[in-house]
């Protein structure tokens, strides 16, 4: 009797241990990751009720002690049961709910519409970085997962993060480009005569979308490809890049361009609309840069001189008549 009364303010002080360790395991389900401290605390709670039954064991002979710690051991069997299918729950709870918002932002499309006159950056799901035209528009999952494709219409710079698992694909009208991780331009403006596709860096396939077209056309930096829109005619050509991806930094560059191609440049940049009733006005060619900021009338006005024809402005409109 000695024995058990000596002892038994100790077993008490193991079972206010022993339910400490079992609070820190419903305290661990508050956290995000759980696993470390429940490993723990599971292993030292089962190896104090270990030695506690252990030791009563030895120190309790009568049948009522014995019941005693059934009795005990059951309840603190309850308790371990409770904290442990709570966190199951919790956990389980936890990871469907990411899974469940993981597959929603798959399945959710954004669409980027780009007004007229205005330059637009935006960073997609992977880090890609975009810099889109005026008129331009850009479909793409909130969430990338298998696979990375964008939907694409407009004029688009495009520096691409790498990821040899997930190439990346553009998917428009006319044609597809497949990328691993490079820089490129791409103008794909559904209303054009032409499709390009200008690569600055790195390397990109494309697969026109022509029924007879089956090889991807490769293409080194400084290379371009150039589809005609109605004719599905493919051509690929040495260029310098920089003067087709100028654009995106505020510069125009007219390489031996028609004025009526000039003209729709002009109208996505400055949001104007310009008239050429002539057609031989609107056929006419030029060479020409822009690259100090300025406006549509400068750049008309430098455009007109010794010309055969002059710029009107009349119903928020410009119009090209002859001299």
């Amino acid at each position: 009797m000695n024995i058990d009364k000596q002892d038994e303010p100790v077993n008490k002080m193991d079972d206010f241990l022993i339910v400490d360790d079992i609070l820190h395991v419903v305290n661990a389900m508050k956290h995000p990751d759980i696993s470390p401290q429940m490993n723990e605390s599971k292993e030292r709670i089962f190896r104090k009720i270990d030695g506690k039954i252990r030791l009563d064991s030895l120190l309790y002979s009568k049948p009522a002690h014995r019941r005693n710690l059934l009795h005990y051991t059951l309840s603190v069997a309850s308790v371990l049961i409770i904290a442990f299918v709570s966190v199951a729950i919790h956990s389980y709870w936890k990871r469907y709910e990411s899974d469940r918002l993981v597959k929603q932002m798959m399945q959710t499309q954004v669409e980027l519409d780009v007004p007229l006159g205005v330059i637009s950056r935006t960073t997609l799901p992977d880090g890609t970085k975009v810099i889109l035209n005026g008129g331009s528009k850009l479909t793409y999952p909130a969430l990338f997962g298998n696979n990375r494709h964008i939907t694409f219409s407009g004029e688009g710079f495009f520096d691409v993060v790498k990821d040899v698992k997930k190439p990346f694909l553009i998917h428009t009208k006319n044609l597809s480009v497949k990328v691993l991780g490079t820089r490129f331009g791409i103008n794909a403006y559904e209303e054009d005569s032409q499709t390009t596709l200008t690569l600055e860096e790195g390397s990109v396939s494309a697969l026109p979308l022509v029924d007879d077209m089956a090889d991807l056309i490769l293409l080194k930096p400084d290379q371009q490809l150039v589809m005609d829109n109605k004719t599905k005619e493919i051509q690929k050509r040495n260029v310098k890049a920089d003067d087709y991806t100028a654009w995106k930094d505020g510069i125009l560059i007219f390489r031996d361009q028609t004025l009526g191609e000039i003209a729709l440049i002009l109208e996505r940049r400055f949001n104007t609309k310009i008239n050429i009733p002539s057609n031989a006005i609107r056929n006419e060619r030029y060479v020409a840069q822009f690259k100090h900021g300025e406006n549509i009338e400068q750049i008309i006005e430098k455009l007109s001189y010794k010309r055969s024809w002059k710029y009107v402005k009349q119903n928020g409109m410009i119009e090209f008549v002859k001299r």
